[in-house]
């Protein structure tokens, strides 16, 4: 008798017999035998799955076959959908086997009809003719709509000043006081989440659900048997977000106006309560302002704690004196008592920033701000601690996937930053041939990295490779405007910029193109796939170590020295690792696929810790010879 793995993945399973597509992995085989074994053990586990390894597929049979509740989080809302939508019913339709699956997603993901017909009338008052129009097209896809997810809505802009209309907060939701709770798109989907057998959600819902308990706050998801978190190596930084505090002038604003609003809406016959509104808003603008005087100055929150006091002191006034007027004035109206709680709150968070503490201990703290407003940032240095009393408080089973979880083949580094101490430990290396498929490529004679020539530089370098299909990937918004700047003054026949239009439209402008350069930062890192694209050649202009100066960063390295740890080798390089091997990850999609690797680093042969990267990466041949380089790329 067969067993689960053997039955589906095996040369003679079902899955070779039933789908035209399928090709038998001995690696995707193992990978679900494992799996099925650690979901009747129970036991927890880090599981790295190389590309290529056909991963869902070998998680997805195994929970159906298993059964228990089980929620799968992944790291994008593409992938979530593309795992509710194709990979879920493809697994149930070839076990055969049915199950209550949902899907959920955060609040900005979902229609609030409250707020979408409370804004078409004031909107029509005030006669803004453009989002009117976009108000109206909402409204009519509201008629026919079952589920509220925006994602249906495939013209749907985007845009913030439509987004904050049509959709709710956590702050400004009336919940059950809301006229329009029983036909709203965001707890109808948590209802259906809590009945399901399986719930399929994205990181930010999983940590958001676990920060809530962690509070005490209650629950957005059910107690699950098990908890699959795929692309797990992102979790990291979604954690840290849920489980730190953000206090920025849009909260403040919103507050403002939605008392504006409300006071209207009683007749606007308070002028005390119109006189506390104004007066906060009123020191809003004035941090605001102030932010952009001081920018060049001081860093921050040197200016916070110096300079700038008076005019945080004047905020705080401001609020507190909100806080007070509202009080007495909490049985006038539901609106009144919801932003009574949310000014609690804002002040709470005022009070973190200047302790210079985060809720559960040390934290980091920095600021941001552009033209728009501003936004302190407060999160745990030592998230390790954090998460490691979520885990031992959880009674479900936790199975962490990725292809990118090792640093030279060792777990320690998401270990240590996750807090997990007695976890199983499995690796899964990829079905490609690398080494018949990829060529490295570091280009020689280059500027130093932090030279302001590098970039202009590897551009001219690397120009005579860019007759095909070429995914240039850079590790900032400023390298990526020098290399646009250089390559358009090439006339390439097709120049794709990340930023000039929607990232969707970029994707299939070159999926459809026989010729293209697209140039890229961040979001083309990872989650991307570019199977079936002919992807030629991929460039990643330097080695992915993060800006020292980053606050965060910068406050985990105090936390790591503090621990007796080296910050450069047990943090900066296991991250650059990582993301390293994200960036890589796009070029090689299928075993057919063949391309060039070109990094513009040649820190990677130079220095000691270079090898510790290299042994990171897939095994593949590595050549400083241009002309190597050359014959390689006109063999594809």
């Amino acid at each position: 008798m067969p067993d689960l793995a053997d039955k589906y993945f095996s040369v003679s399973g079902y899955l070779c017999s039933e789908l035209n597509a399928f090709s038998y992995r001995p690696c995707q085989l193992e990978l679900a035998r494992v799996i099925d074994g650690l979901l009747d053990s129970h036991e927890n586990a880090l599981l790295e799955a190389g590309t290529g390894t056909g991963k869902t597929l070998a998680y997805l049979i195994p929970i159906l076959e298993n059964g228990g509740r089980t929620i799968i989080s992944t790291g994008t809302r593409a992938l979530q959908d593309q795992l509710y939508e194709k990979d879920l019913p493809l697994a149930i339709s070839l076990t055969g086997i049915s199950k209550r699956v949902a899907v959920l997603k955060g609040r900005s993901n979902y229609l609030c009809p409250y707020r979408l017909n409370r804004n078409i009338i004031e909107e029509n008052n005030l006669k803004n003719i453009s989002l009117m129009a976009e108000l109206k097209q909402v409204h009519l896809w509201s008629l026919r709509t079952k589920s509220g997810d925006l994602n249906e809505l495939s013209d749907f802009s985007e845009k913030a000043a439509l987004l904050s209309l049509i959709t709710s907060t956590r702050a400004s939701c009336l919940v059950q006081n809301c006229p329009s709770f029983n036909s709203c798109p965001v707890y109808r989907s948590r209802e259906k989440a809590m009945e399901a057998d399986i719930v399929v959600v994205n990181h930010h819902i999983l940590w958001a659900d676990l920060a809530l308990k962690d509070d005490q706050l209650g629950q957005l998801l059910p107690l699950a048997s098990h908890i699959i978190v795929d692309e797990a190596h992102q979790v990291p930084d979604v954690a840290r977000f849920f489980f730190g505090n953000r206090l920025s002038s849009a909260q403040l604003t919103d507050l403002g106006r939605d008392l504006e609003r409300e006071l209207d809406r009683l007749g606007g016959d308070d002028p005390e309560l119109q006189s506390a509104v104004q007066l906060m808003l009123r020191a809003t603008r004035l941090l605001r302002d102030e932010f952009h005087v001081m920018a060049t100055q001081l860093k921050p929150l040197e200016w916070i704690n110096g300079p700038g006091s008076e005019v945080m002191d004047e905020l705080e006034a401001a609020l507190a004196r909100c806080l007070n007027v509202l009080a007495l004035r909490l049985d006038r109206s539901e609106v009144f008592r919801l932003c009574y709680t949310r000014a609690s709150d804002i002040s709470d968070h005022l009070m973190i920033i200047s302790t210079n503490r985060s809720l559960r201990g040390d934290a980091a703290q920095w600021l941001e701000f552009d033209e728009n407003g501003f936004q302190f940032n407060s999160m745990p240095s030592n998230l390790g601690d954090v998460l490691k009393a979520c885990f031992e408080n959880s009674a479900a089973q936790w199975l962490f996937i990725s292809a990118t979880l090792s640093v030279d083949g060792s777990f320690e580094f998401i270990k240590d930053t996750l807090g997990l101490e007695q976890i199983m430990e499995y690796q899964f290396e990829s079905p490609f041939d690398f080494q018949s498929q990829v060529i490295g490529f570091i280009p020689t004679d280059l500027p130093a990295v932090n030279s302001p020539q590098h970039c202009t530089a590897l551009m001219q370098q690397v120009t005579p490779l860019l007759t095909r299909k070429a995914l240039l990937l850079f590790t900032s918004f400023r390298a990526l405007a020098e290399a646009k700047e250089y390559l358009e003054a090439l006339h390439l026949p097709l120049l794709l910029v990340q930023g000039d239009r929607a990232k969707s439209s970029l994707i299939d402008q070159f999926m459809r193109a026989e010729q293209a350069v697209l140039v890229a930062t961040q979001s083309f890192w990872e989650g991307v796939d570019f199977a079936g694209a002919n992807l030629c050649c991929l460039l990643i202009d330097k080695l992915p170590f993060a800006s020292p100066a980053d606050p965060m960063v910068e406050a985990l390295a105090t936390t790591y020295s503090d621990r007796g740890k080296n910050p450069f080798m047990d943090l900066h390089l296991p991250k650059c690792a990582v993301s390293l091997r994200q960036g890589f990850g796009r070029l090689i999609r299928q075993e057919t696929d063949k391309g060039l690797f070109i990094l513009g680093d040649n820190r990677i042969f130079e220095k000691p810790y270079g090898q510790a990267l290299i042994n990171s990466l897939p095994k593949m041949e590595w050549t400083q010879n241009r002309e190597s380089a050359l014959r390689f790329y006109e063999e594809i």
